[in-house]
């Protein structure tokens, strides 16, 4: 059995060898325990306050999941320590893995599943996607969609804000930021250095990199790593930056000593294969931990068919991996909730990849966007709620069980153009809802239980009663 996972900072990473020339290169029931954890957490919460109030609904027995329970082990210790990206958004990928057998039936079912791995929510860390690349009194690039950040119209480069964003971070149970990252000399790469990696409080979080290999990566590329050496090329020369810059702060993440990197949309990249990252790692003289955005509709629905999946070897290209953003406007309905998409479009596909591959999965409060046509996703805290829980009950495989924490990440902090923001806004529709719904969640010690399916009935509710400062 590995080693539990550990979460360290610079002091345990290891050491950088320095390279004398590196190459230029459907819902889930709501679980009755959490009732009983939450009521006594937050009643014992500050006394000057206003009070807010909002329920969890069980769901409809058509879209019902129950879920069996494990013990909890403790995977996580922390005492060491304006470009826009392109998204997805249109139609998806005509083909599909609906005709392909992936030897297993239960994991899109909707019945008792059988969890390969301990869960407790306190377990749990969560990291919230960051964008660092706003101007001060300049957010009209491509508006918030009515909705404007309490803090007003920050600058990412200013340190006050950055220190007011980790306090807020903290407030709300996230653990890490995952930074969005284009190249070097990018306004929002700039922007970090000078604002949030000078914060004097900046010991109280973690932080890792999103790289953005759409706009990261040599636009004449294209994503493909058969293209001569350009790609792999260029990106080593990136995670070498990567190292010199980041990898050794004292608050960059580590997991079991391995500066962990994100990676946005690998489903694009072609003729990618396990040698380069065995390539990449050691021009760059580290063990990279390479977390994957892989998962979404058409032949990426299933590792099994999509691109840098699972290989005809049975082996994952990649060690673990996510999505950052299951949002696909042609599946949204008109009026719809985040969960309720989530839940339709997403759970089945994460059950998918969890069962067969590291998965961790992300939740999507809301959403907003600014592209003409798209509809939105509406957001509220009973939803997040239940999205928590059904995502934090997903399986594992059972060799991976000890290898890796237990993550889950949150889309997004502060991406305010396509409103998915948790980010308390100065108008008040959400306030500090959605952010402290993830820490009622984390300390609430809620775990599946072992001793059977449990569900919720129709009728019955949770009233969770959360105060707000």
């Amino acid at each position: 059995m590995a080693a539990a996972a550990t979460i360290v900072g610079d002091n345990m990473a290891p050491e950088t060898r320095e390279l004398s020339s590196p190459r230029s290169l459907q819902r889930s029931a709501a679980y009755p325990l959490i009732s009983i954890a939450v009521m006594v957490l937050l009643m014992v919460s500050q006394t000057n306050a206003k009070w807010s109030y909002f329920s969890i609904r069980s769901s409809s027995d058509e879209n019902r999941r129950s879920t069996k329970s494990y013990d909890v082990d403790s995977y996580i210790t922390n005492d060491n320590i304006p470009e826009q990206k392109s998204i997805d958004g249109g139609a998806d990928d005509s083909s599909s893995s609906d005709d392909v057998d992936d030897d297993d039936d239960n994991y899109i079912s909707y019945g008792a599943m059988e969890l390969h791995a301990p869960f407790n929510s306190k377990e749990f860390m969560f990291l919230a996607f960051y964008y660092p690349w706003y101007i001060r009194d300049d957010w009209n690039k491509h508006g918030t969609q009515g909705h404007s950040p309490l803090l007003g119209a920050y600058g990412s480069d200013e340190i006050e804000t950055a220190e007011q964003h980790i306090e807020m971070a903290v407030r709300g149970g996230i653990d890490a930021w995952v930074v969005s990252w284009w190249n070097q000399d990018a306004p929002s790469a700039i922007k970090f250095l000078d604002g949030m990696m000078q914060a004097r409080n900046i010991d109280k979080i973690k932080f890792t990199m999103l790289y953005e290999s759409k706009g990261a990566l040599p636009e004449e590329v294209d994503g493909d790593f058969a293209n001569g050496t350009l790609a792999l090329d260029a990106f080593i020369e990136d995670m070498i930056y990567f190292r010199d810059t980041y990898f050794h702060h004292p608050s960059y993440l580590h997991i079991n000593g391995r500066p962990v990197v994100y990676i946005y949309l690998t489903r694009y990249w072609k003729n990618f294969d396990g040698w380069m990252l065995e390539t990449i790692k050691e021009n760059v003289g580290l063990d990279l931990l390479i977390i994957a955005d892989n998962p979404f509709y058409g032949k990426n629905d299933s590792p099994h068919t999509a691109n840098n999946g699972i290989k005809p070897d049975g082996k994952p290209v990649f060690e673990a991996y996510t999505s950052y953003n299951m949002y696909s406007w042609p599946r949204v309905n008109e009026g719809e909730r985040a969960v309720d998409y989530m839940f339709r479009e997403a759970l089945p596909i994460y059950e998918k990849w969890s069962k067969k591959t590291v998965f961790f999965p992300h939740v999507l409060p809301k959403y907003h966007d600014f592209r003409e046509g798209h509809l939105p996703l509406k957001g509220d805290a009973e939803g997040l709620l239940a999205q928590l829980q059904t995502f934090a009950c997903l399986p594992r495989p059972e060799d991976n069980k000890n290898e890796f924490p237990n993550l889950m990440f949150v889309t997004s902090f502060n991406e305010w153009w396509e409103g998915s923001s948790i980010e308390p806004d100065s108008e008040g529709e959400y306030g500090y809802t959605l952010l402290d719904t993830i820490k009622v969640f984390k300390d609430s010690g809620v775990q599946c239980s072992k001793e059977g399916d449990k569900e919720m009935a129709d009728s019955s509710q949770v009233l969770l009663r959360r105060r707000f400062t």
